[in-house]
């Protein structure tokens, strides 16, 4: 899957998403600039499911999160809920016989006339998440996936288990030998920004590991943001302990001039069981299938005999043949 701020484009300047929705289940753009006199397109292949904001005064969309999934996963990944500040989406996703909920957010700048205008509390931005997170995350894995414009430098959340909770304040800390995820980002001198600090607290409260420039995924340290007057890390990929052995890969993408967005596109790989049974169940089991023909086209035991003859040499190349002579014997 991919994560994208993608600050409007690509159907307020062209349509297309190119190379960065190429071969993803999951799609899911932020800050979209969506609004009712300018919608995203439907996409071939995809279902698509958005929240969006009213026209500022000037005119303008702003906000907004989309998320687009492939059509041939609609059996195991459902949309959830939308936020009602329309901040973020909450997807279900059945793996196996566990569920990951996936969240794909975007939280508007400190500075943002947004909290005034809706009533939200911009000293405790993630607040409504909190709550969501108290039923989610008691009934699987999380994820939360976009951009929460806090920079959090190289810290990261500590999580405390049951007993060390009793008696220990909920708080991150530096010290090296402390941190259960060392991080290693490229944003490590930009200091820890007001809402870095909430994002901080609040992973530390649900027990959630920043995955940007952690050791196991070494393709994910880099900045996200892009801007005239430098460049940070406001992008995240965050996600439940119980979660991390399953991400394989976070990737920061480039940032190219053609796609008029100033932040990096992030690239998700999971590990999941519905992969492993989609392909085994596209897959036919060819000594099976030549097995049950033998079977069922043979009306008598010469006949049978002449045709084990000749696909005996097949049979043998198709599976092992200790295996094989223990069925012929038991037939």
């Amino acid at each position: 899957m991919v994560s994208w701020n993608c600050r409007g484009y690509p159907w307020r300047r062209g349509p297309g998403l190119g190379s960065i929705a190429e071969g993803k289940d999951i799609i899911a753009l932020m800050e979209t600039h969506e609004h009712e006199g300018c919608r995203i397109p439907e996409f071939e292949g995809y279902n698509k499911v958005s929240v969006w904001n009213e026209l500022t005064k000037s005119g303008k969309g702003h906000g907004g999160v989309t998320i687009l999934v492939r059509k041939e996963c609609e059996k195991f990944i459902k949309i959830e809920k939308k936020d009602p500040n329309n901040q973020y989406i909450w997807m279900k996703v059945v793996d196996g016989e566990s569920t990951i909920w996936i969240a794909a957010c975007y939280f508007a700048p400190y500075g943002s006339k947004v909290y005034k205008k809706r009533c939200l509390n911009r000293e405790d931005p993630y607040e409504a998440l909190k709550i969501d997170m108290t039923k989610y995350g008691a009934t699987g894995k999380i994820i939360l996936l976009g951009d929460f414009n806090a920079r959090t430098s190289n810290n990261q959340a500590l999580c405390f288990s049951k007993e060390e909770r009793q008696n220990s304040n909920p708080l991150w800390l530096e010290e090296e030998e402390k941190q259960r995820w060392k991080r290693v980002s490229q944003d490590s001198k930009g200091g820890v920004s007001f809402f870095g600090a909430n994002l901080l607290g609040f992973c530390c409260l649900h027990d959630l590991i920043i995955c940007n420039g952690i050791n196991t995924l070494p393709r994910s340290g880099a900045f996200t943001c892009h801007t005239y007057n430098g460049q940070s890390v406001v992008d995240y990929v965050i996600g439940s302990q119980s979660i991390i052995p399953k991400i394989i890969e976070v990737e920061i993408g480039g940032c190219p001039l053609e796609l008029k967005s100033d932040h990096s596109p992030i690239y998700i790989k999971l590990g999941m069981e519905n992969d492993t049974q989609s392909r085994t169940s596209s897959q036919p089991d060819k000594r099976r299938d030549l097995q049950h023909k033998i079977l069922l086209t043979c009306e008598n035991q010469d006949i049978f005999k002449n045709m084990l003859e000749k696909q005996l040499e097949e049979i043998k190349s198709i599976g092992s043949p200790s295996k094989n002579q223990n069925f012929i014997n038991s037939s």
